[in-house]
């Protein structure tokens, strides 16, 4: 949303999806404080692109999504993030990539041509999303690292032509 606020009102419109009714509440009362600088936002309630309205596809320049990216078995996960996050917002089957695979094989259908899409990923996922991203035809992929230096980001672009 802070990013949005930002964006010239009169060029750019920006959608916030979630299924989750209560991150939708949140996002609405946070968007609400930004005044008139969140005049272009807003907000579809479905899963991924099935919250978008069917005249956005093929038009939209950037995607960024924060997908559950959690292994149900993850180690990793402290106790306290098990019980207080809600399973949904965290966890996308057995290798966390559940989420992330529906995302790269419906995005391209999304993306203007040039297009990119931005998606947070796991530490150790970087090699798996970027043979993903690669298979879906997706161009420029990259995978960054966030400040600890772990992979973190999947970054790619619709072709243009």
């Amino acid at each position: 949303l802070s990013l949005a606020a930002e964006l010239p009102l009169d060029r750019v419109e920006v959608w916030l999806t979630d299924v989750s009714a209560d991150a939708l509440d949140v996002a609405r009362a946070n968007a609400t404080g930004l005044g008139r600088r969140a005049v272009n936002v807003r907000f579809g309630s479905g899963s991924w692109f099935a919250a978008l309205p069917d005249d956005l596809r093929g038009r939209l320049g950037l995607i960024v999504a924060n997908p559950p990216y959690i292994g149900i078995d993850d180690a990793e996960v402290e106790a306290a993030v098990r019980l207080w996050e809600p399973p949904d917002a965290l966890f996308a089957g057995d290798d966390g990539l559940d989420a992330v695979r529906v995302i790269v094989d419906e995005a391209p259908a999304w993306l203007a041509p040039g297009g990119w899409l931005l998606l947070e990923i796991g530490h150790a996922q970087g090699d798996r999303v970027e043979r993903l991203l690669r298979d879906a035809g997706f161009v420029d992929v990259a995978v960054e690292r966030d400040l600890a230096g772990r992979h973190r980001f999947g970054v790619a672009r619709r072709s243009p032509g």
